[in-house]
């Protein structure tokens, strides 16, 4: 949708009299021609006052603002995160002096290093988790299984959706 323009335009305060106005400018600071700036200006007119405009920005916005935090969910699917996967598999550690375990944070089934070969973890960090105003509320960024870890991103990302006001893309 977005191509590149050979001229980009910014929009000055000027002053004329005690009048205050605006005056197209380009990127040297130069102000646009008359008929260039009343034919850009129409144009703007003729999209805003258009059906569907105020839907269209507000779409563009939101869609700006997934890629911002690094989501774009046509091109990538919801189990990406800025081109990575937003978990992974991971082995235990056949060298622990102890063995380590944790609850499933989706079916609460018990995963231990004595029993099992591995788990599936998050690689979203906590600040993330902290953003999506999950901090204290996670349980565990671990699960026992695939099907369990994309439960707990959905709820994580749902969570996260809500509060940044991107509810059209909870999953």
């Amino acid at each position: 949708m977005r191509k590149i323009i050979k001229d980009l335009f910014f929009v000055d305060k000027v002053k004329i009299g005690d009048e205050e106005g605006l005056i197209l400018s380009d990127q040297n600071g130069v102000p646009v021609p008359y008929d260039q700036a009343k034919e850009i200006v129409e144009k703007l007119v003729f999209f805003y006052e258009g059906e569907g405009a105020k839907d269209f920005t507000n779409e563009e916005q939101q869609r700006e603002k997934l890629r911002y935090y690094g989501f774009d969910f046509e091109t990538d699917g919801i189990f990406q995160h800025r081109g990575k996967p937003v978990y992974e598999w991971k082995e235990f550690r056949r060298d622990l002096k102890r063995n380590w375990g944790f609850d499933c944070a989706c079916c609460g089934k018990k995963v231990s290093s004595k029993m099992d070969k591995g788990y599936y973890k998050l690689n979203m960090g906590y600040r993330f988790f902290v953003g999506a105003g999950m901090g204290e509320n996670l349980k565990s960024e671990f699960s026992c299984s695939e099907d369990c870890i994309k439960v707990v991103w959905k709820d994580v990302l749902n969570q996260w959706l809500t509060n940044e006001g991107l509810k059209k893309y909870i999953q």
